[in-house]
């Protein structure tokens, strides 16, 4: 397979264009070509005391002021390999969000040109190829910003690999699909989440636990172990009493918004509750329902102060989501977890679904042991 795919209009991959017949033009394409097929640095001299990226600069320039030929060389140097690849794809991602005041209309022809790649040649721009290059799923599957997000503008092919890339473990942070699609970004924000990979841990509910070793040890590898190993960790730690703890921070916390208060007479409810969710390796601490059902015996010691005789079991689910939250929120404090901090890697957490996952700096990505 070539590197470099011919736009379905044209029989090379050469723009057939007035642009590119003088002598001084052609050189520019096959010392651009040539780099994105070698992998050339973007610093090399061409051979006229010109670097490849004054070259590419050149023809950036071009695209932005609506040259049709130019917006074709960039596509097809965007399929190819080295700094020349990622930065044409960095290009067409400005012009795709209209920055530096670019044009709705220019933005709409590189993103069409990027979508014909993928509808066109599904046997080249395949999944395995995309993976490499998540960026031109972007340019293909973003809604421009004169267009809402119900705008039929996504081609239904797009919208099947951006839906089936989205399993993947290990993403940019901007990856983040509504049906398909993309949502209109500007530029410094696409950047920023570029940079970012996003680490989507399993939601089993051990994902505050596999966060915080992955941060703890730099080790992609608890992205997926199994439960069981978590656990082990967990007993040869002090984690157990962390967890604990935790439980009984947000015990106390509840006795303050709610009025309920722990019976201290047999096993403690912190205990009984670890027990019943952790230690016995269901992981289900922060499931509101499962935590209920599961905890008949600590629930009877747990009484609410202003009347003896009713029991946590009677609050409403949302007041239980709270009680999760809080013990969530504890065992962050507990594990020293970075949670949404400005430093990287960081545990990105979601407390509508209760959920972790890791951020790492995209250069930095953490290693397998």
């Amino acid at each position: 397979m070539s590197i470099l795919i011919p736009h379905r209009s044209y029989s090379t991959i050469i723009p057939s264009s007035p642009l590119y017949d003088s002598e001084a033009h052609s050189h520019r394409l096959g010392v651009l070509i040539s780099a994105a097929i070698e992998g050339t640095p973007l610093h090399c001299d061409s051979g006229d005391g010109v670097s490849v990226k004054e070259h590419l600069d050149s023809v950036y320039l071009r695209a932005k002021n609506n040259c049709c030929e130019s917006l074709e060389l960039l596509q097809n140097i965007a399929l190819g390999k080295g700094e020349i690849a990622t930065l044409v794809q960095d290009y067409l991602c400005r012009i795709v969000c209209q920055d530096e005041d670019g044009t709705a209309n220019v933005a709409k022809k590189a993103r069409a040109q990027c979508q014909s790649l993928i509808t066109d040649f599904p046997q080249w721009i395949n999944n395995t190829f995309l993976q490499d290059r998540f960026t031109l799923l972007f340019i293909a599957g973003t809604h421009l910003k004169d267009e809402g997000p119900g705008a039929d503008s996504i081609p239904a092919m797009v919208k099947e690999k951006i839906t089936q890339l989205d399993h993947l473990p290990v993403k940019p942070k901007w990856y983040t699909p509504q049906q398909g699609t993309f949502d209109a970004v500007d530029y410094a924000t696409f950047n920023d989440n570029n940079r970012q990979l996003r680490y989507a841990l399993p939601q089993d509910g051990a994902c505050q636990f596999r966060a915080a070793l992955m941060l703890r040890d730099r080790d992609e590898n608890w992205l997926e172990v199994d439960k069981s190993i978590i656990l082990q960790e967990i007993k040869t730690t002090d984690w157990e009493s962390k967890i604990q703890r935790a439980i009984k921070n947000a015990i106390a916390s509840m006795g303050e918004i709610y009025g309920y208060f722990p019976v201290a007479d047999g096993e403690c409810v912190d205990a009984m509750i670890y027990n019943n969710t952790i230690a016995n390796g269901d992981f289900t601490l922060y499931s509101p329902q499962r935590v209920r059902e599961a905890l008949p015996d600590a629930l009877r010691k747990i009484k609410y102060q202003e009347n003896g005789n009713d029991y946590l079991y009677d609050m409403s689910f949302e007041q239980w989501e709270n009680f999760t939250h809080l013990i969530s929120e504890n065992l962050t404090q507990q594990l020293s977890i970075n949670v949404r901090d400005s430093t990287l890697p960081y545990a990105e957490y979601n407390v509508e679904q209760a959920h972790y996952n890791v951020i790492v700096a995209a250069d930095d990505n953490f290693p397998r042991a």
